[in-house]
């Protein structure tokens, strides 16, 4: 079981990684790419995990109501910076994904000469083929 001091390391480094996509993300101008955007959304979902596992186990550890209220304090403002970082990053969603199609192209049919295995026929046959299949 995780101590009091740890569990409060634990939540500084949250508002730390949160803090540290704030900032990324007010110095961005215009929208994220696709993949900045998917990777930034686990990021933010990985902190929310652990800001409320952390904020649960921390309560288990509190000995009075003061640190309780002080302890609501700060997971209030961790959960608030985290919603506006959401909100954020949705705002700079790329508005669509390049959606990759792939040509369908349509040929005529073709008609393949027969070769009915007279060897006489064969040359006026190669040359069929050859024009038809081949060129």
């Amino acid at each position: 079981m995780a101590t009091l001091a740890k569990l409060q390391k634990s939540q500084a480094s949250v508002k730390s990684t949160l803090h540290t996509i704030e900032k990324d993300l007010n110095a961005t101008t215009g929208k994220v790419t696709q993949v900045r955007y998917e990777r930034l959304v686990k990021i933010l979902d990985r902190q929310e995990v652990s800001m409320n596992e952390t904020h649960t186990e921390i309560y288990r550890h509190l000995a009075n109501a003061a640190e309780e209220t002080v302890q609501d304090t700060e997971f209030g403002l961790l959960y608030n910076l985290h919603l506006s970082l959401v909100d954020r990053l949705d705002q700079l969603k790329p508005d669509s994904t390049p959606v990759m199609t792939r040509a369908k192209v349509k040929l005529p049919e073709l008609e393949v000469p027969h070769f009915d295995g007279d060897i006489a026929t064969w040359n006026s046959f190669h040359d069929l083929f050859v024009a038809t299949v081949h060129n």
